[in-house]
């Protein structure tokens, strides 16, 4: 198999058919556009099954490179799983919240409220939560960090009162230093495309929920396991 493959600039996208065919000679194949129809890449999602694709936006269009990843129907098969695991990261980054407001003294009157945390960060980005945990407030998003395990958990206060909402990159981040998922994190292969495709499938499925009301809906990052 040839590692890569760009399809030449073309008045028309490639169908999702055409495009697995090409798969079975190279490892990645990749595409420009200048427009972008609705359901196409739900349709990649669909017949692409040991695949997933990095969605990349210019100027005029944008770019798709398909590569490897876990497939549908592995990830379907650990729906149970997957959900459990987004369940205890909400359960845990509503506890750890909830002691980073006692740490803060921020008033219950004002808890739940992203705009007092970010104020806070202007004021007092980083500290101690209690004797394990440590705190980092940085754009809309909160790190824990256990300083005795090295357990990451990174909290979207932008969707507060939610914590719970699911960014790949932060939910691959939380499986691969969460001794009790070591399964979850060998299967993923500590990779982001396959924990992107994961949580895209589930939503999908039903298995997480959407946030309706997220301020911070960039990508997957409104869906949470309820």
């Amino acid at each position: 198999m040839q590692a890569y493959y760009r399809i030449p600039d073309a008045d028309a996208l490639s169908l999702p058919e055409m495009l697995a065919g090409l798969l079975r000679e190279y490892r990645e194949v990749s595409f420009q556009y200048a427009d972008l129809p609705d359901g196409y890449l739900d349709a990649l999602t669909e017949v692409l099954e040991n695949h997933t694709f990095r969605h990349g936006v210019l100027a005029s269009g944008g770019v798709i490179t398909i590569v490897p990843a876990v497939s549908t129907a592995s990830i379907l098969a650990r729906r149970d799983e997957l959900y459990q695991c987004a369940r205890t990261f909400r359960q845990q980054a509503f506890h750890l919240v909830d002691l980073l407001y006692e740490a803060l003294a921020i008033p219950p009157a004002k808890r739940h409220d992203w705009r007092e945390l970010m104020q806070r960060k202007l004021r007092q980005p980083r500290g101690r939560v209690n004797a394990e945990w440590t705190y980092y407030l940085h754009g809309w998003e909160c790190q824990f960090e256990n300083t005795r395990t090295g357990q990451i958990v990174e909290v979207i206060t932008a969707n507060l009162p939610e914590c719970g909402c699911l960014d790949a990159w932060f939910f691959l981040q939380y499986i691969h230093t969460t001794g009790q998922f070591v399964e979850l994190d060998q299967w993923l292969g500590n990779a982001y495309e396959n924990a992107n495709k994961a949580l895209t499938i589930l939503g999908k499925a039903g298995a997480l929920k959407q946030l309706a009301s997220a301020r911070d809906n960039r990508g997957l990052r409104n869906l949470f396991a309820d």
